[in-house]
């Protein structure tokens, strides 16, 4: 098992709201995450950005809703 294995259970478990990876390899973590409001992957995906884009009207599951209420894959 790897580290990136652990941080994806553990991100998933955690079903925050807004999730924001830096890595060398977002595939990984877009192909395996379930359990998230918005997932931002790589430098140019950063959450201040996308709320940006978003607007303010947009509504994201909080208290880890995301565990139950998310739409991935």
């Amino acid at each position: 098992m790897s580290d990136l294995d652990e941080a994806v259970r553990e991100a998933d478990r955690l079903a925050y709201e807004h999730v924001e990876i830096l890595t060398r390899n977002p595939r990984y973590f877009l192909e395996r995450m379930r359990n998230y409001g918005s997932l931002f992957l790589g430098p140019e995906t950063n959450v201040a950005y996308g709320d940006k884009v978003i607007g303010t009207n947009h509504t994201l599951p909080t208290r880890r809703a995301a565990r139950y209420t998310a739409d991935c894959g």
